[in-house]
């Protein structure tokens, strides 16, 4: 909410805000009419810390004076719709990821989709109630999505496709990752073969394994017997790569 160049630390946390937020991470360039419309919306919030649409309707009319209001009042329309600006909030859409420890966790989700907010507050290393604030502004700003999944919430890109949500859940979880790379690197290992070169207990394996083939990350290929071969289903290495790269 600065009015000039001097770093602001956010109201909500006094954490210094973060210089490596770009506005191409939200996909989103304002015209140059809406530009003016959040720098009011900046003044109004600057001065009463939240923002209210009504008074940005009303100032917004009055010292906007080459468009109509009409075009302002569509346009102030948009801003909202897309939760650039949200009523009762102290930041815009522009500013919220400003915020260090915002900053962190859009990261994080975006590199490990698929956390729960007790492990995003141990990885970012702040408290869960903390946390559990700074989800509720990025998802308020659309920044994020969460989805209840096996009586938990978890978090994710906003753009990342629902149908994977499942399998950036379980490959967050112990030995989800070791095992997934051990059957890239040894394809059509068995599971015989797998524990032997892990050295997971059987039972834990078995256990994970279960998971995965649930997940849809691995099928067994019942033809080998009573020591199933391991594989993965057409298209999903694809899918893995970019996580297995995080891990």
């Amino acid at each position: 909410m600065s009015g000039g160049n001097e770093t602001k630390k956010d109201p909500e946390t006094k954490q210094p805000a973060s210089s490596s937020f770009s506005k191409d991470v939200l996909n989103f360039s304002p015209s140059a009419l809406q530009q003016k419309i959040i720098d009011i919306a900046n003044e109004i919030m600057d001065q009463h810390y939240l923002f209210d649409s009504e008074v940005l309707d009303v100032k917004c009319i009055r010292m906007i004076k080459d468009a109509s209001p009409p075009e302002i009042r569509a346009a102030i329309a948009e801003l909202l719709h897309k939760r650039i600006l949200v009523d009762g909030k102290s930041l815009t859409r522009l500013n919220v990821l400003e915020n260090d420890f915002r900053n962190k966790i859009f990261d994080l989700v975006t590199r490990k989709p698929g956390l729960n907010v007790s492990k995003i507050a141990k990885e970012i290393g702040i408290a869960i109630t903390t946390a559990k604030w700074h989800l509720k502004m990025l998802e308020q700003f659309q920044c994020i999505r969460s989805e209840a999944i096996d009586d938990n919430v978890y978090y994710f890109n906003l753009f990342l496709d629902k149908a994977h949500d499942r399998m950036h859940v379980m490959l967050n979880k112990k030995n989800a990752v070791t095992i997934v790379k051990q059957v890239i690197t040894t394809p059509n290992i068995t599971v015989n073969q797998l524990q032997t070169s892990l050295g997971i207990p059987r039972t834990t394996l078995l256990r994970k394994l279960k998971e995965l083939t649930a997940s849809k990350i691995l099928v067994l290929d019942l033809a080998a017997g009573n020591d199933p071969r391991l594989m993965f289903p057409s298209g999903m290495e694809s899918l893995l790569a970019p996580r297995l790269k995080e891990n």
